[in-house]
């Protein structure tokens, strides 16, 4: 058939002038890929059998062969899904997800797979793996739903997980190490809730970089940039590092493309977490739905409470999980004491020492 329409649009384009005959061809084209997709469903529905799982609101087509590991990874998914997005994760019926094994023989992708949302597994995946691919093509769906400036917040893909002890033990030691005045603000005792919004890049207005950064922090972050950030600004970033000019410091680190907030990424998913736990489940929804505001007063709908209050229940949270320390009693420590000095002394009387 694409042969026929081919030949009788190029009859046609002989007579008409260039530009009909490019129109006439791109129609072919497009005639001819639509063609080429009908045959390649045609040929799935005859050669591949595929099932529907259903799990909570995810919907996923999957070869029958493969549906009964690809079923377990769903329950497992959606549970977690359920968790962290709430009522918003039922959006997700509307967008169906293809779970499709990856051969290891490099054979490329049936054209039918693309035409969903494609989820990729090895062929060794375990249940546990599977569920972790589906919650990261879950994700890219809903976050597909959030504006710019909340998708800049988040960064990566923000996933349902339990906070570990591991996870808050990395926090606090940002918390206190973290060369930020804002974080240090935020550590202090009592602390200053505006300066842990300001750390976790919850800004509703002012100069991040003032807010951020003090004046000896702002000088090593510029010296921390490579010669072509600073290509731009080369007499402010001269002025800043050899006549310690805090006016150009700030002048340059206004012009950085892109300035991370001072606690990381792991830390701002953490406080998401916490406050999408504390607002229940339309907590999510409320996030999303209110683009135009500052994220800060978002995620204080969202959670039900004022910001201030979020962040000092979140600085809480891992203050208490922070990392214990170990102690030794007097007599433990003077014993460690002296089993050092003695196996001190057995090397140096040692031949290796002679």
């Amino acid at each position: 058939m694409c042969s026929v329409l081919l030949s009788t649009a190029l009859l046609v384009a002989t007579i008409q002038d260039p530009a009909a005959l490019q129109r006439r061809l791109a129609q072919v084209d497009a005639l001819r890929h639509r063609a080429s997709v009908v045959a390649a469903r045609g040929d799935s529905a005859r050669q591949e059998q595929l099932d529907t799982i259903r799990a909570g609101a995810l919907v996923i087509l999957a070869r029958r062969l493969d549906a009964d590991r690809v079923r377990r990874g769903a329950e497992i998914a959606w549970r977690q899904l359920d968790s962290l997005y709430g009522d918003e994760a039922a959006t997700l019926a509307a967008r169906p997800m293809m779970f499709w094994f990856v051969q290891r023989d490099g054979h490329p992708l049936p054209v039918y797979v693309t035409e969903y949302q494609p989820v990729l597994g090895d062929s060794s995946s375990t249940a546990a793996d599977i569920a972790r691919q589906l919650i990261s093509g879950a994700a890219t769906v809903l976050r597909q739903n959030a504006d710019t400036a909340l998708a800049d917040w988040f960064g990566p893909l923000l996933f349902p997980m339990s906070p570990s002890p591991a996870e808050v033990a990395r926090i606090y030691v940002e918390l206190v190490t973290a060369p930020s005045a804002a974080v240090r603000r935020c550590y202090q005792s009592p602390p200053d809730a505006a300066s842990c919004r300001a750390a976790l890049g919850l800004l509703d207005g002012g100069d991040r970089v003032t807010l951020w950064f003090d004046a000896d922090e702002r000088r090593a972050l510029v010296a921390k940039m490579s010669a072509m950030d600073r290509a731009g600004q080369r007499a402010e970033s001269d002025a800043c590092l050899l006549g310690q000019s805090d006016e150009n410091c700030i002048a340059v680190l206004h012009a950085a493309s892109y300035l991370e907030p001072p606690l990381s990424v792991e830390a701002r998913h953490s406080f998401a977490r916490a406050a999408l736990l504390a607002g229940g489940r339309g907590a999510y929804g409320r996030l999303v739905r209110g683009a135009g505001r500052p994220v800060s007063q978002r995620f204080a709908a969202a959670a039900g409470i004022s910001a201030d209050s979020l962040v000092l229940r979140w600085r809480a949270a891992i203050l208490a999980g922070r990392p214990k320390t170990v102690t030794l009693a007097t007599a433990s420590g003077w014993m460690a004491l002296g089993w050092a000095i003695a196996f001190g002394l057995v090397a140096l009387r040692s031949t290796r020492w002679r």
